[in-house]
């Protein structure tokens, strides 16, 4: 899995068969179909622009748990590999049987955080149900939250910085080294530097002073903590993973071995962060090794038979033994 090539941010609304043709016939392996969440949207207050009117009442509190909940439902499995069994009609290429593996297709949420005191109460609230994607990014606006992304570390396995709505979010070489420590990874979006115009400019002139700033005042090993992903909406809008490590190149990402390993070791590592995070550590490992296996077409989680006793056992008592 770690030499595979990834893409882990396709967003939903543009999913379809025809561009996860598109996405595999460029070279990429594995994939991550992304769900966007605004968490200031779990506020109980009402506001209007800067200032709060009031409380909300019972009732728009259980509407606005509901609407979260709604949100936060992740796309089936079945959906996922009915779209990739149809996406086979649209490939310009076949994969040839040496390859031996099958494309696979991941589920992700992305959660936007502008008022971090608002986070704390929204991972509790609705922990249990991140645990069904595969990976968790938060994309702070401001820098508060992204203070608190690092540092209060919530259950997350990847921080994207959104660098075309602002230029102001600077990461500090402590930062740098809380978020290695923690096991997580920085991604930074590729599609918004192709843009044309003026805001393509923008984004190419604001990406080339964070990477600038980010591989300046770190240490060497924060590199291998970097992951880039397309986020595309259409096919015109998908480069190949070549392409893209000439583009980043000009851009200031260099060696050419960190574009490598940010799109094969670097999403891996997040994948393997996801399944410690949704509390599969013991079978990470053996799941890695299971999914490469042309042999595995789909691992899913065993249900309990009907009946099953669930009572927590008795702890352990200490046996007097007679001399």
């Amino acid at each position: 899995m770690e030499n595979r090539v990834y893409d882990l941010d396709i967003p939903v609304s543009s999913f379809n068969s025809r561009l996860l043709a598109r996405v595999l016939d460029s070279g990429y392996h594995c994939i991550a179909v992304s769900h966007s969440v605004n968490i200031d949207d779990f506020n109980f207050n009402l506001k209007s622009g800067e200032a709060s009117l009031r409380k909300k009442t019972k009732e728009e509190r259980q509407n606005m748990r509901s609407s979260l909940m709604s949100q936060l439902k992740p796309t089936s499995t079945e959906k996922l590999d009915k779209c990739l069994e149809e996406s086979h009609a649209f490939r310009a290429t076949i994969q040839p049987p040496a390859a031996g593996f099958t494309p696979r297709i991941f589920r992700r949420i992305t959660l936007y955080c502008e008022d971090p005191s608002l986070t704390g109460l929204f991972f509790r609230e609705f922990g249990e149900m991140l645990n069904a994607y595969d990976v968790v990014s938060l994309i702070p606006l401001t820098s508060d939250a992204l203070s608190y992304a690092i540092e209060q570390t919530p259950a997350i396995d990847l921080i994207t910085i959104d660098y075309t709505k602002t230029s102001d979010l600077r990461i500090t070489s402590k930062q740098c080294s809380t978020l290695l420590s923690h096991g997580l990874h920085l991604e930074l979006q590729v599609n918004p530097v192709l843009r044309p115009g003026q805001a393509g400019t923008s984004a190419r002139s604001n990406f080339a002073h964070l990477i600038t700033n980010l591989l300046t005042v770190t240490r060497p090993s924060f590199k291998k903590a970097l992951v880039f992903s397309s986020g595309v909406t259409n096919g015109w809008e998908v480069r190949r993973p070549i392409a893209v490590a000439s583009i980043l190149t000009c851009l200031g990402v260099y060696p050419e071995e960190v574009v490598h390993h940010a799109l094969t070791r670097g999403p891996c590592a997040v994948l393997t962060h996801g399944l410690w995070r949704s509390r599969t550590a013991h079978g990470a490992s053996t799941l890695l090794r299971l999914l490469p296996m042309p042999c595995v077409l789909s691992i899913r989680e065993a249900k309990e038979p009907d009946g099953v006793n669930e009572e927590v056992p008795a702890k352990k008592q200490k046996l007097s033994i007679p001399h």
